[in-house]
């Protein structure tokens, strides 16, 4: 928090006015992030486009992993903190607080966009919705850390880009590409 102060050209003590502590100063740039991402889904599933719900947030979610990859680094130091029912060691409070807010905002609109799916048979699969979101995204974030991660051996090797992997993984996982099969 010192650094920062020293940084931002203000007292030591100015920060702890907007910040409990280095913890939540991490999470408020989390936040910004994770506000922007849903500000984008929720824009896109507004919209109503004719594409499949789920391949719209596959696809706003992994553009935005691969538009900035430190970002989509820092979501993932942030989602591998205690930070969920059954797992928390303590009450979550302030920016911590709003991150979790929103992040239970996604994810209880993709399950409801799965159901959706489900509902209309354009998904078929014995999971619940609650089930396949998780297994989703589980997957592409498996995808995306990997490809980011590997990008330049990647396309050395296989002549594959992290955009081209992440189409392949759409047209494979993704109800739209093998309507009428049980995933």
């Amino acid at each position: 928090m010192n650094s920062v102060a020293v940084a931002a050209g203000v007292s030591k003590r100015t920060p702890y006015i907007y910040f409990e502590n280095k913890h939540d100063l991490f999470s408020a740039v989390i936040l910004e992030f994770l506000t922007e991402m849903e500000s984008q889904l929720c824009a896109a599933w507004r919209a109503g486009h004719d594409q499949c719900e789920i391949e719209m947030a596959v696809k706003i979610y992994a553009g935005y992993a691969l538009v900035d990859p430190a970002r989509f680094d820092l979501l993932m130091t942030f989602e591998r903190q205690d930070f969920y029912p059954g797992r928390q060691r303590h009450a979550l409070s302030g920016h911590a607080a709003a991150c979790q807010a929103v992040n239970d905002r996604i994810t209880e609109d993709l399950v409801e966009a799965i159901e959706r799916a489900k509902t209309s048979g354009d998904l078929k699969t014995p999971m619940s919705a609650r089930q396949f979101g998780l297994l989703l995204w589980s997957a592409l974030t498996g995808v995306l850390t990997f490809t980011l991660e590997r990008e330049l051996v990647l396309q050395d090797t296989y002549d594959w880009t992290s955009q081209e992997i992440i189409e392949a993984f759409i047209v494979r996982f993704l109800p739209h590409t093998r309507k009428g099969e049980n995933l």
